[in-house]
Protein backbone atom coordinates (compact mmCIF):
# COMPACT_ATOMS: atom_id res chain seq x y z
CA UNK A 1 0.00 0.00 0.00
CA UNK A 2 2.87 2.65 1.06
CA UNK A 3 4.38 1.75 -2.32
CA UNK A 4 1.36 2.70 -4.24
CA UNK A 5 0.79 5.51 -2.50
CA UNK A 6 4.40 6.75 -3.43
CA UNK A 7 3.87 6.11 -7.21
CA UNK A 8 0.53 8.29 -7.38
CA UNK A 9 1.92 10.67 -5.44
CA UNK A 10 5.21 10.81 -8.17
CA UNK A 11 2.96 10.34 -10.92
CA UNK A 12 0.90 13.43 -9.87
CA UNK A 13 4.10 15.00 -9.82
CA UNK A 14 5.26 14.31 -13.21
CA UNK A 15 2.37 15.19 -14.97
CA UNK A 16 2.07 18.24 -13.11
CA UNK A 17 5.65 19.21 -14.53
CA UNK A 18 5.33 18.32 -17.89
CA UNK A 19 2.17 18.35 -19.33
CA UNK A 20 -0.73 21.54 -19.53
CA UNK A 21 -2.67 20.31 -16.83
CA UNK A 22 -4.38 21.96 -13.91
CA UNK A 23 -3.94 21.56 -10.16
CA UNK A 24 -6.49 22.26 -7.98
CA UNK A 25 -7.14 21.61 -4.55
CA UNK A 26 -8.92 22.34 -0.96
CA UNK A 27 -8.10 22.77 2.66
CA UNK A 28 -9.78 22.07 5.72
CA UNK A 29 -8.64 22.48 9.47
CA UNK A 30 -10.78 22.22 12.51
CA UNK A 31 -9.43 22.87 16.24
CA UNK A 32 -11.16 22.23 19.50
CA UNK A 33 -9.69 23.93 22.57
CA UNK A 34 -11.60 22.58 25.34
CA UNK A 35 -12.88 24.50 28.55
CA UNK A 36 -14.04 22.06 31.65
CA UNK A 37 -17.92 22.92 32.41
CA UNK A 38 -19.23 20.14 34.80
CA UNK A 39 -22.89 21.50 34.97
CA UNK A 40 -23.46 20.96 31.07
CA UNK A 41 -21.79 17.57 31.05
CA UNK A 42 -18.59 19.01 29.32
CA UNK A 43 -16.26 16.79 30.51
CA UNK A 44 -13.78 13.71 29.27
CA UNK A 45 -10.64 13.20 28.34
CA UNK A 46 -10.21 16.21 26.17
CA UNK A 47 -11.09 18.31 29.27
CA UNK A 48 -8.84 16.35 31.50
CA UNK A 49 -5.74 15.83 29.97
CA UNK A 50 -5.60 16.41 26.06
CA UNK A 51 -6.91 20.01 26.22
CA UNK A 52 -7.15 20.45 22.50
CA UNK A 53 -7.98 18.33 19.58
CA UNK A 54 -7.85 19.11 15.37
CA UNK A 55 -9.14 17.65 12.51
CA UNK A 56 -7.59 17.97 9.02
CA UNK A 57 -7.80 17.40 5.43
CA UNK A 58 -5.74 18.56 2.47
CA UNK A 59 -6.58 17.68 -0.94
CA UNK A 60 -5.13 17.85 -4.78
CA UNK A 61 -6.57 17.24 -7.70
CA UNK A 62 -4.73 17.10 -11.26
CA UNK A 63 -6.53 16.98 -14.05
CA UNK A 64 -5.28 16.89 -18.02
CA UNK A 65 -8.59 17.56 -20.07
CA UNK A 66 -6.43 17.21 -23.32
CA UNK A 67 -5.65 13.84 -22.04
CA UNK A 68 -8.84 12.55 -20.28
CA UNK A 69 -6.97 11.93 -16.90
CA UNK A 70 -7.46 13.06 -13.53
CA UNK A 71 -5.69 12.46 -10.30
CA UNK A 72 -6.30 13.37 -6.48
CA UNK A 73 -4.83 12.30 -3.35
CA UNK A 74 -5.71 13.60 0.46
CA UNK A 75 -4.26 13.64 3.44
CA UNK A 76 -6.51 13.19 6.64
CA UNK A 77 -5.17 13.72 10.09
CA UNK A 78 -7.39 13.29 13.01
CA UNK A 79 -5.62 14.17 16.23
CA UNK A 80 -8.01 13.62 19.68
CA UNK A 81 -10.72 13.57 17.89
CA UNK A 82 -14.33 12.95 19.00
CA UNK A 83 -15.85 13.04 15.48
CA UNK A 84 -15.43 9.25 15.50
CA UNK A 85 -16.79 7.80 18.33
CA UNK A 86 -18.16 11.00 20.67
CA UNK A 87 -17.09 11.44 23.46
CA UNK A 88 -14.50 9.18 23.50
CA UNK A 89 -11.16 10.97 21.33
CA UNK A 90 -9.52 8.70 18.62
CA UNK A 91 -6.43 9.46 16.74
CA UNK A 92 -5.60 8.64 12.98
CA UNK A 93 -3.60 10.16 10.19
CA UNK A 94 -2.15 9.06 6.68
CA UNK A 95 -3.54 9.33 3.00
CA UNK A 96 -7.52 9.17 3.80
CA UNK A 97 -8.22 9.23 -0.12
CA UNK A 98 -6.59 9.20 -3.60
CA UNK A 99 -7.65 7.81 -7.66
CA UNK A 100 -6.47 7.87 -10.73
CA UNK A 101 -8.99 8.45 -13.79
CA UNK A 102 -8.71 7.90 -17.73
CA UNK A 103 -11.22 8.96 -20.16
CA UNK A 104 -10.96 6.76 -23.26
CA UNK A 105 -13.34 7.96 -25.84
CA UNK A 106 -16.53 6.75 -24.34
CA UNK A 107 -15.35 4.69 -21.26
CA UNK A 108 -14.10 6.06 -18.16
CA UNK A 109 -11.85 3.73 -15.91
CA UNK A 110 -11.12 4.62 -12.26
CA UNK A 111 -9.35 2.73 -9.29
CA UNK A 112 -8.68 4.27 -6.11
CA UNK A 113 -11.46 5.02 -3.14
CA UNK A 114 -14.46 6.05 -5.16
CA UNK A 115 -17.36 7.77 -4.46
CA UNK A 116 -20.37 6.71 -5.92
CA UNK A 117 -24.51 7.45 -5.91
CA UNK A 118 -26.70 4.76 -7.56
CA UNK A 119 -30.38 6.39 -8.14
CA UNK A 120 -31.36 8.20 -4.85
CA UNK A 121 -28.65 6.25 -2.99
CA UNK A 122 -31.09 2.66 -1.50
CA UNK A 123 -29.32 0.80 -3.24
CA UNK A 124 -25.81 2.10 -3.36
CA UNK A 125 -24.05 5.70 -1.72
CA UNK A 126 -20.84 5.96 -0.35
CA UNK A 127 -20.42 9.75 0.51
CA UNK A 128 -18.15 11.83 2.85
CA UNK A 129 -19.48 14.33 5.60
CA UNK A 130 -16.86 15.75 7.61
CA UNK A 131 -18.99 17.37 9.74
CA UNK A 132 -20.70 14.04 10.51
CA UNK A 133 -17.25 11.67 10.88
CA UNK A 134 -18.73 9.46 7.45
CA UNK A 135 -16.14 8.66 4.67
CA UNK A 136 -17.47 5.54 3.61
CA UNK A 137 -15.76 5.09 0.11
CA UNK A 138 -15.43 2.14 -1.66
CA UNK A 139 -11.56 1.22 -2.54
CA UNK A 140 -11.47 -0.29 -5.39
CA UNK A 141 -11.99 0.18 -9.18
CA UNK A 142 -15.12 1.53 -11.10
CA UNK A 143 -15.82 1.74 -14.88
CA UNK A 144 -18.21 4.01 -16.73
CA UNK A 145 -19.33 3.68 -20.36
CA UNK A 146 -21.32 6.30 -22.26
CA UNK A 147 -23.56 4.64 -24.83
CA UNK A 148 -25.02 7.65 -25.98
CA UNK A 149 -25.28 11.13 -24.77
CA UNK A 150 -28.65 9.82 -22.92
CA UNK A 151 -27.85 6.52 -21.84
CA UNK A 152 -24.82 5.41 -19.72
CA UNK A 153 -23.84 1.80 -17.52
CA UNK A 154 -21.19 1.87 -14.82
CA UNK A 155 -20.18 -1.19 -12.35
CA UNK A 156 -17.84 -0.95 -9.52
CA UNK A 157 -16.18 -3.53 -7.13
CA UNK A 158 -14.17 -3.05 -4.13
CA UNK A 159 -14.48 -3.28 0.05
CA UNK A 160 -15.59 -0.35 1.99
CA UNK A 161 -13.42 1.92 4.08
CA UNK A 162 -12.96 2.42 7.62
CA UNK A 163 -11.24 5.21 8.97
CA UNK A 164 -7.63 4.06 8.15
CA UNK A 165 -8.64 0.77 7.95
CA UNK A 166 -11.30 -1.28 5.48
CA UNK A 167 -14.73 -3.44 6.26
CA UNK A 168 -13.58 -6.38 4.90
CA UNK A 169 -16.86 -7.50 2.97
CA UNK A 170 -16.48 -7.65 -1.19
CA UNK A 171 -18.66 -5.12 -2.75
CA UNK A 172 -20.37 -5.43 -6.60
CA UNK A 173 -22.52 -2.75 -8.16
CA UNK A 174 -23.90 -2.28 -11.55
CA UNK A 175 -26.16 0.40 -12.94
CA UNK A 176 -27.68 1.30 -16.25
CA UNK A 177 -28.93 4.94 -16.46
CA UNK A 178 -31.06 6.90 -19.15
CA UNK A 179 -33.46 9.38 -20.41
CA UNK A 180 -35.82 10.03 -23.48
CA UNK A 181 -38.34 12.10 -24.65
CA UNK A 182 -42.09 11.03 -25.20
CA UNK A 183 -44.04 12.71 -27.63
CA UNK A 184 -43.17 15.56 -30.11
CA UNK A 185 -44.23 18.30 -28.54
CA UNK A 186 -40.72 17.68 -25.74
CA UNK A 187 -43.25 18.49 -22.81
CA UNK A 188 -43.15 14.77 -21.61
CA UNK A 189 -39.88 13.48 -20.71
CA UNK A 190 -38.17 10.34 -18.79
CA UNK A 191 -35.55 9.55 -16.97
CA UNK A 192 -34.95 5.75 -15.40
CA UNK A 193 -32.70 2.89 -14.00
CA UNK A 194 -32.43 -0.22 -12.70
CA UNK A 195 -29.36 -0.98 -10.03
CA UNK A 196 -27.98 -4.27 -8.90
CA UNK A 197 -25.74 -4.27 -5.84
CA UNK A 198 -24.20 -7.45 -3.86
CA UNK A 199 -22.44 -7.70 -0.67
CA UNK A 200 -20.19 -10.57 -0.02
CA UNK A 201 -19.67 -11.38 3.72
CA UNK A 202 -16.17 -12.35 5.47
CA UNK A 203 -15.74 -15.43 7.62
CA UNK A 204 -15.28 -13.70 10.46
CA UNK A 205 -17.99 -11.72 10.04
CA UNK A 206 -20.29 -13.90 9.14
CA UNK A 207 -19.21 -16.21 12.22
CA UNK A 208 -19.85 -13.01 14.37
CA UNK A 209 -23.47 -13.10 13.71
CA UNK A 210 -23.87 -16.93 13.98
CA UNK A 211 -22.17 -17.36 17.26
CA UNK A 212 -24.84 -14.83 18.54
CA UNK A 213 -27.81 -16.63 16.66
CA UNK A 214 -26.17 -20.27 18.24
CA UNK A 215 -27.29 -18.77 21.57
CA UNK A 216 -30.74 -18.10 21.39
CA UNK A 217 -33.67 -20.09 23.55
CA UNK A 218 -35.68 -21.78 20.69
CA UNK A 219 -38.97 -21.32 22.87
CA UNK A 220 -41.96 -19.97 21.74
CA UNK A 221 -41.38 -16.51 23.58
CA UNK A 222 -38.81 -16.16 21.23
CA UNK A 223 -40.76 -17.31 18.25
CA UNK A 224 -43.09 -14.31 18.73
CA UNK A 225 -40.07 -12.35 18.54
CA UNK A 226 -38.46 -13.22 15.41
CA UNK A 227 -35.43 -15.15 16.72
CA UNK A 228 -34.71 -18.43 15.38
CA UNK A 229 -31.82 -20.54 14.00
CA UNK A 230 -30.75 -19.64 11.24
CA UNK A 231 -27.47 -19.11 8.96
CA UNK A 232 -26.40 -15.99 7.97
CA UNK A 233 -25.81 -16.10 3.98
CA UNK A 234 -22.83 -15.03 2.51
CA UNK A 235 -24.25 -13.10 -0.05
CA UNK A 236 -27.02 -10.62 0.30
CA UNK A 237 -28.58 -8.93 -3.18
CA UNK A 238 -30.31 -5.37 -3.50
CA UNK A 239 -32.59 -5.14 -6.62
CA UNK A 240 -33.46 -1.32 -7.76
CA UNK A 241 -35.66 0.03 -9.91
CA UNK A 242 -36.41 3.76 -10.18
CA UNK A 243 -37.58 7.16 -12.76
CA UNK A 244 -39.08 10.41 -12.96
CA UNK A 245 -41.93 11.02 -15.38
CA UNK A 246 -42.23 14.42 -16.13
CA UNK A 247 -45.48 15.68 -18.00
CA UNK A 248 -45.59 19.36 -18.61
CA UNK A 249 -46.21 20.88 -14.57
CA UNK A 250 -46.85 17.30 -12.93
CA UNK A 251 -43.60 15.11 -12.24
CA UNK A 252 -44.18 11.71 -11.08
CA UNK A 253 -41.41 9.75 -9.07
CA UNK A 254 -41.08 6.63 -7.70
CA UNK A 255 -37.84 4.44 -6.74
CA UNK A 256 -38.57 0.55 -5.51
CA UNK A 257 -35.52 -1.66 -4.43
CA UNK A 258 -35.29 -5.24 -2.88
CA UNK A 259 -33.28 -6.78 -0.51
CA UNK A 260 -32.66 -10.83 -0.01
CA UNK A 261 -32.97 -12.28 2.71
CA UNK A 262 -30.32 -11.63 5.22
CA UNK A 263 -29.16 -11.13 8.88
CA UNK A 264 -30.26 -8.30 10.22
CA UNK A 265 -29.97 -7.04 13.41
CA UNK A 266 -33.60 -5.55 14.87
CA UNK A 267 -32.55 -2.78 17.80
CA UNK A 268 -35.94 -2.75 19.47
CA UNK A 269 -35.82 -6.29 20.33
CA UNK A 270 -32.19 -6.72 20.17
CA UNK A 271 -32.17 -9.79 18.04
CA UNK A 272 -30.83 -11.34 14.61
CA UNK A 273 -33.29 -11.95 11.94
CA UNK A 274 -33.43 -13.96 8.80
CA UNK A 275 -35.25 -11.60 6.50
CA UNK A 276 -35.99 -9.91 3.12
CA UNK A 277 -36.15 -6.06 2.98
CA UNK A 278 -37.87 -3.42 0.94
CA UNK A 279 -38.19 0.18 0.01
CA UNK A 280 -40.77 1.36 -1.86
CA UNK A 281 -40.88 5.69 -2.76
CA UNK A 282 -43.26 7.55 -4.51
CA UNK A 283 -43.63 11.17 -5.12
CA UNK A 284 -45.96 13.40 -7.10
CA UNK A 285 -45.33 17.07 -7.39
CA UNK A 286 -46.82 19.93 -9.45
CA UNK A 287 -45.50 23.38 -9.72
CA UNK A 288 -46.52 26.75 -11.83
CA UNK A 289 -45.87 30.38 -11.47
CA UNK A 290 -46.31 31.53 -7.43
CA UNK A 291 -47.24 27.24 -6.39
CA UNK A 292 -45.32 24.19 -6.01
CA UNK A 293 -46.92 21.32 -4.11
CA UNK A 294 -44.92 18.21 -3.53
CA UNK A 295 -46.58 14.34 -1.75
CA UNK A 296 -43.88 12.11 -0.82
CA UNK A 297 -44.66 8.83 0.73
CA UNK A 298 -42.27 5.46 1.33
CA UNK A 299 -42.71 1.96 3.08
CA UNK A 300 -39.81 0.51 4.35
CA UNK A 301 -39.52 -2.80 6.06
CA UNK A 302 -36.43 -4.68 7.10
CA UNK A 303 -34.28 -2.66 4.48
CA UNK A 304 -30.73 -2.62 6.75
CA UNK A 305 -27.89 -2.89 4.36
CA UNK A 306 -24.62 -2.45 5.58
CA UNK A 307 -20.45 -3.77 4.98
CA UNK A 308 -21.00 -5.42 8.01
CA UNK A 309 -23.49 -7.18 9.98
CA UNK A 310 -22.50 -6.78 13.59
CA UNK A 311 -25.40 -6.10 15.81
CA UNK A 312 -26.38 -3.00 17.80
CA UNK A 313 -22.89 -1.06 18.75
CA UNK A 314 -23.08 2.70 20.58
CA UNK A 315 -20.58 3.74 17.99
CA UNK A 316 -22.33 6.01 16.01
CA UNK A 317 -19.25 6.43 13.50
CA UNK A 318 -19.19 2.86 12.94
CA UNK A 319 -22.93 2.94 12.47
CA UNK A 320 -22.89 5.18 9.73
CA UNK A 321 -19.96 4.24 8.12
CA UNK A 322 -21.03 0.90 7.27
CA UNK A 323 -23.97 1.43 5.76
CA UNK A 324 -24.00 0.68 1.89
CA UNK A 325 -27.78 1.77 1.48
CA UNK A 326 -29.47 5.36 2.28
CA UNK A 327 -32.75 6.20 3.29
CA UNK A 328 -33.23 9.89 2.33
CA UNK A 329 -35.72 12.01 4.75
CA UNK A 330 -38.98 12.39 4.09
CA UNK A 331 -39.37 14.87 6.82
CA UNK A 332 -38.36 18.49 6.39
CA UNK A 333 -35.13 19.70 6.62
CA UNK A 334 -34.71 22.24 9.36
CA UNK A 335 -31.91 24.86 9.91
CA UNK A 336 -32.72 26.87 12.57
CA UNK A 337 -31.32 26.16 16.08
CA UNK A 338 -34.51 24.95 18.25
CA UNK A 339 -36.66 24.17 15.00
CA UNK A 340 -34.29 21.94 14.15
CA UNK A 341 -33.87 19.75 17.71
CA UNK A 342 -35.77 17.01 16.54
CA UNK A 343 -34.25 15.90 13.14
CA UNK A 344 -34.74 12.37 12.39
CA UNK A 345 -32.71 9.65 10.55
CA UNK A 346 -35.11 6.74 8.31
CA UNK A 347 -35.93 3.79 10.65
CA UNK A 348 -34.45 0.96 8.49
CA UNK A 349 -36.63 -1.77 10.47
CA UNK A 350 -40.22 -0.58 9.62
CA UNK A 351 -41.85 3.03 8.66
CA UNK A 352 -44.33 4.68 6.87
CA UNK A 353 -43.72 8.03 6.46
CA UNK A 354 -45.45 11.13 4.09
CA UNK A 355 -45.30 14.46 3.68
CA UNK A 356 -46.54 17.02 1.77
CA UNK A 357 -45.01 20.45 1.15
CA UNK A 358 -46.70 23.15 -0.40
CA UNK A 359 -44.91 26.53 -1.55
CA UNK A 360 -47.33 29.35 -2.07
CA UNK A 361 -45.81 32.92 -3.59
CA UNK A 362 -48.85 35.58 -4.31
CA UNK A 363 -46.02 37.97 -5.32
CA UNK A 364 -42.21 38.53 -5.66
CA UNK A 365 -42.01 39.84 -2.31
CA UNK A 366 -44.08 37.42 -0.63
CA UNK A 367 -43.15 33.43 -0.37
CA UNK A 368 -45.58 31.47 2.08
CA UNK A 369 -44.43 27.49 2.92
CA UNK A 370 -46.71 24.38 4.58
CA UNK A 371 -44.86 21.25 5.59
CA UNK A 372 -46.73 18.32 6.89
CA UNK A 373 -45.03 15.07 7.78
CA UNK A 374 -46.05 11.67 9.84
CA UNK A 375 -43.90 8.72 10.25
CA UNK A 376 -45.69 5.90 11.52
CA UNK A 377 -45.48 2.01 11.73
CA UNK A 378 -46.89 -0.42 8.63
CA UNK A 379 -50.25 -0.70 11.42
CA UNK A 380 -53.13 1.86 11.35
CA UNK A 381 -54.48 3.67 13.73
CA UNK A 382 -51.00 3.68 15.72
CA UNK A 383 -49.28 6.34 17.95
CA UNK A 384 -46.97 7.73 15.04
CA UNK A 385 -43.37 7.64 15.41
CA UNK A 386 -42.77 11.11 14.15
CA UNK A 387 -44.97 14.18 13.23
CA UNK A 388 -44.14 17.39 12.15
CA UNK A 389 -46.60 20.68 11.06
CA UNK A 390 -44.42 23.36 9.81
CA UNK A 391 -45.61 26.51 8.67
CA UNK A 392 -43.47 29.97 7.70
CA UNK A 393 -43.74 33.02 5.81
CA UNK A 394 -41.02 35.48 4.28
CA UNK A 395 -41.38 38.91 3.28
CA UNK A 396 -39.21 41.09 1.07
CA UNK A 397 -37.93 44.48 0.50
CA UNK A 398 -40.22 46.00 3.35
CA UNK A 399 -39.08 49.74 5.19
CA UNK A 400 -37.91 50.57 1.79
CA UNK A 401 -36.69 47.72 0.08
CA UNK A 402 -33.96 47.50 3.37
CA UNK A 403 -35.29 44.59 5.49
CA UNK A 404 -36.97 41.04 5.13
CA UNK A 405 -38.76 39.30 7.58
CA UNK A 406 -39.28 35.63 7.50
CA UNK A 407 -41.09 34.41 10.87
CA UNK A 408 -43.28 30.81 11.42
CA UNK A 409 -44.21 27.78 13.81
CA UNK A 410 -43.64 24.46 14.04
CA UNK A 411 -45.04 21.79 16.19
CA UNK A 412 -43.56 18.28 16.52
CA UNK A 413 -44.53 15.08 17.86
CA UNK A 414 -41.13 12.96 18.65
CA UNK A 415 -42.07 9.23 20.00
CA UNK A 416 -38.50 8.69 21.63
CA UNK A 417 -38.91 5.03 22.09
CA UNK A 418 -38.21 4.57 18.24
CA UNK A 419 -35.41 6.98 17.65
CA UNK A 420 -33.19 6.60 21.16
CA UNK A 421 -33.71 2.81 21.44
CA UNK A 422 -32.76 2.31 25.27
CA UNK A 423 -34.25 5.73 26.47
CA UNK A 424 -37.37 6.12 28.71
CA UNK A 425 -40.23 5.63 26.65
CA UNK A 426 -41.38 9.47 26.45
CA UNK A 427 -43.60 11.09 23.67
CA UNK A 428 -42.25 14.14 23.18
CA UNK A 429 -44.03 17.36 22.35
CA UNK A 430 -42.91 20.87 20.89
CA UNK A 431 -44.04 23.92 19.88
CA UNK A 432 -41.72 26.08 18.45
CA UNK A 433 -42.08 29.85 17.46
CA UNK A 434 -39.76 31.98 15.65
CA UNK A 435 -38.74 35.07 14.08
CA UNK A 436 -35.68 36.13 11.82
CA UNK A 437 -35.58 39.69 10.60
CA UNK A 438 -32.62 40.68 8.41
CA UNK A 439 -32.01 44.33 7.75
CA UNK A 440 -29.15 46.25 4.87
CA UNK A 441 -28.13 49.22 6.18
CA UNK A 442 -26.40 49.77 2.30
CA UNK A 443 -24.83 47.40 0.05
CA UNK A 444 -21.91 45.87 1.85
CA UNK A 445 -23.34 45.90 5.68
CA UNK A 446 -26.26 44.23 7.08
CA UNK A 447 -28.00 43.01 10.60
CA UNK A 448 -29.51 39.55 10.95
CA UNK A 449 -32.00 38.84 13.80
CA UNK A 450 -32.89 34.94 15.15
CA UNK A 451 -35.74 34.99 18.20
CA UNK A 452 -37.05 31.70 19.07
CA UNK A 453 -39.37 30.04 21.41
CA UNK A 454 -39.40 26.45 22.20
CA UNK A 455 -41.81 24.56 24.62
CA UNK A 456 -41.19 21.03 25.04
CA UNK A 457 -42.25 20.09 28.52
CA UNK A 458 -40.96 16.46 28.24
CA UNK A 459 -37.57 17.30 26.73
CA UNK A 460 -35.74 20.62 27.86
CA UNK A 461 -38.92 22.29 29.05
CA UNK A 462 -38.98 26.29 28.12
CA UNK A 463 -36.33 27.78 26.10
CA UNK A 464 -35.26 30.92 23.90
CA UNK A 465 -32.83 31.37 21.76
CA UNK A 466 -31.38 34.77 20.23
CA UNK A 467 -28.90 36.15 17.95
CA UNK A 468 -27.76 38.87 15.96
CA UNK A 469 -25.13 38.66 13.40
CA UNK A 470 -23.29 41.79 11.88
CA UNK A 471 -21.76 41.34 8.09
CA UNK A 472 -19.68 43.55 6.42
CA UNK A 473 -18.92 42.37 2.72
CA UNK A 474 -17.12 40.87 1.37
CA UNK A 475 -14.91 40.20 4.00
CA UNK A 476 -16.09 39.98 8.20
CA UNK A 477 -19.27 39.01 9.89
CA UNK A 478 -19.58 38.50 13.78
CA UNK A 479 -22.65 37.11 15.88
CA UNK A 480 -23.36 37.06 19.55
CA UNK A 481 -25.89 34.22 20.19
CA UNK A 482 -27.58 32.59 23.76
CA UNK A 483 -30.07 29.39 24.05
CA UNK A 484 -31.44 29.97 27.69
CA UNK A 485 -33.09 27.11 28.88
CA UNK A 486 -34.96 29.46 31.25
CA UNK A 487 -37.61 26.96 32.84
CA UNK A 488 -35.79 23.34 32.57
CA UNK A 489 -37.16 20.02 32.90
CA UNK A 490 -34.84 18.38 35.49
CA UNK A 491 -36.13 15.20 34.84
CA UNK A 492 -34.49 15.08 31.16
CA UNK A 493 -31.48 13.70 31.60
CA UNK A 494 -29.40 16.64 29.68
CA UNK A 495 -31.11 18.49 32.20
CA UNK A 496 -30.10 16.82 35.24
CA UNK A 497 -26.69 18.28 34.91
CA UNK A 498 -27.55 21.80 35.68
CA UNK A 499 -31.45 21.65 36.96
CA UNK A 500 -31.86 25.48 36.97
CA UNK A 501 -32.30 27.52 34.22
CA UNK A 502 -29.11 27.71 31.92
CA UNK A 503 -27.82 30.10 29.27
CA UNK A 504 -25.62 28.34 26.49
CA UNK A 505 -23.69 31.30 24.42
CA UNK A 506 -21.95 31.78 21.45
CA UNK A 507 -19.39 34.25 20.43
CA UNK A 508 -18.04 33.96 16.65
CA UNK A 509 -16.15 35.64 14.27
CA UNK A 510 -14.95 34.81 10.55
CA UNK A 511 -12.93 36.71 7.83
CA UNK A 512 -13.07 35.82 4.49
CA UNK A 513 -10.41 36.90 1.87
CA UNK A 514 -11.01 35.16 -1.33
CA UNK A 515 -11.21 31.41 -0.86
CA UNK A 516 -10.05 31.23 2.35
CA UNK A 517 -12.02 31.51 5.52
CA UNK A 518 -11.55 31.79 9.19
CA UNK A 519 -13.69 31.86 11.99
CA UNK A 520 -13.15 31.92 15.88
CA UNK A 521 -16.01 31.20 18.46
CA UNK A 522 -16.53 30.44 21.96
CA UNK A 523 -19.11 28.29 22.39
CA UNK A 524 -21.29 26.64 25.38
CA UNK A 525 -23.16 23.45 23.76
CA UNK A 526 -26.06 21.18 25.07
CA UNK A 527 -25.18 17.49 24.23
CA UNK A 528 -28.09 15.76 21.67
CA UNK A 529 -28.31 13.77 18.51
CA UNK A 530 -27.53 16.16 15.40
CA UNK A 531 -29.02 14.96 11.94
CA UNK A 532 -27.96 15.89 8.63
CA UNK A 533 -29.81 15.26 5.67
CA UNK A 534 -31.48 12.04 7.24
CA UNK A 535 -27.92 10.99 8.88
CA UNK A 536 -27.27 11.47 12.28
CA UNK A 537 -24.81 11.33 15.23
CA UNK A 538 -24.24 11.77 18.96
CA UNK A 539 -22.96 15.41 19.87
CA UNK A 540 -21.70 15.39 23.40
CA UNK A 541 -22.00 18.56 25.41
CA UNK A 542 -19.03 21.26 24.40
CA UNK A 543 -17.36 24.17 26.24
CA UNK A 544 -14.29 26.14 24.58
CA UNK A 545 -13.17 27.96 21.98
CA UNK A 546 -13.36 26.56 18.17
CA UNK A 547 -11.01 27.64 14.95
CA UNK A 548 -11.90 26.28 11.95
CA UNK A 549 -9.88 27.22 8.23
CA UNK A 550 -11.16 26.53 5.05
CA UNK A 551 -9.79 27.42 1.64
CA UNK A 552 -10.08 26.82 -1.88
CA UNK A 553 -7.51 27.18 -5.04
Amino acid sequence: MQKLIWFTAALLFNNFLFSQGTLTGNFRLNVDMYDRDSAIAAVGPNYEVNKNSANAWLQMIYSDINKGFEAGVRFDGNYNSILQNPPIPVSFYGIGNWYLKKKIENLELTGGFIYEQYGSGVALRTFEERNLGIDNAIFGVRAKYYISDKFMVRGIAGTQKYRMDYFGAFIKGLNFEGSTELGKNRKTNLSFGAAVVSRTLIVKDREIINNAISGYQLVDTNRSRGADYFQAPYNTYVFNYYHTLQIGRVSWGTDFAYKTKDAIFNQFINTYQYRSGYSIMNSLSYSQKGLGLTLQNRIVNNFQFQSTAQGAVADFNLNNNRRLSFLAPINRQNSLRLPARFQIAPIEISEVATSLDITYSPSKKTHINLNISVIDSALLFKTPYYKEVYFDIERKKLLNGKMDLHGGIQYVFYNQRKYLVGNEPTDIQSYTFFIEPTYRINRKHSLRFEFQYQHAAKELGQSLFALIEYNAAPNWSFSISDLYNFSPNKQYEVVKEYQQPHHFYSIFTSYTKGATRFTLAYAKQLAGIICTGGVCRFEPAFSGMRLQVTSSF
